[in-house]
């Protein structure tokens, strides 16, 4: 088996214990992925090449070093991808936490991104503020795709509308944004 094949079985056998929401590619054949422990609370973790599987303690991240001040301060955790990225959300926002140095990128590439968006239909949430490590966005009304899960449907089929649109615009988004193309082999090794 492959490196890569050797992470994913290990993943697929946790999952049966423990489901996995999401999973990424990593470095090396690795995975990092999320699931929820048997408290309920998100959970993001590895799995190596070699199949070895390791979770986070909960809201804490080495490379996110605001995450655990945010969550022992009662935002609740949405999204954590581990050494990459999470997003709390708490009554008056959205916080992306960010290793440090990215934020005030992401920003402006959310702020430019946001105004072709809705150009196209889309709601944007705007950035509120930028940190050396995080940054927070105002809060959109409704529910997210995950959360009306079966419901999701009509939001989906309003999404895929939008996103004509947004593809008939013709904009090359490298322009809009000033910066190159971040794809998957970009995400991969970051």
């Amino acid at each position: 088996m492959s490196a890569n094949t050797t992470a994913l079985e290990a993943l697929r056998r946790y999952h049966h214990t423990s489901p996995v929401r999401r999973a990424w590619p990593a470095k090396d054949g690795a995975l990092i992925f999320e699931t929820f422990d048997t408290q309920g609370l998100l959970r993001a973790g590895k799995v190596t090449a070699e199949g070895n599987i390791s979770l986070l303690i909960y809201g804490t991240d080495k490379k996110l070093p605001c995450l655990e001040a945010a969550v022992d301060g009662g935002a609740q955790l949405l999204v954590h991808r581990a050494g990459k990225r999470a997003v709390t959300r708490e009554h008056h926002a959205v916080t992306k936490h960010l290793r440090p140095g990215k934020a005030e990128k992401v920003a402006a590439l959310s702020s430019s991104l946001g105004e072709v968006f809705e150009e196209a239909g889309f709601s944007s949430a705007s950035v509120l503020a930028v940190r050396e490590q995080s940054l927070d966005f105002s809060l959109l009304p409704g529910q997210t795709l995950l959360e009306l899960g079966d419901d999701s449907l009509p939001a989906w089929e309003v999404f895929a509308d939008s996103w004509k649109r947004f593809l008939t615009l013709g904009k090359d988004l490298a322009d809009v944004t000033h910066y190159p193309l971040h794809g998957s082999v970009e995400e991969k090794g970051h």
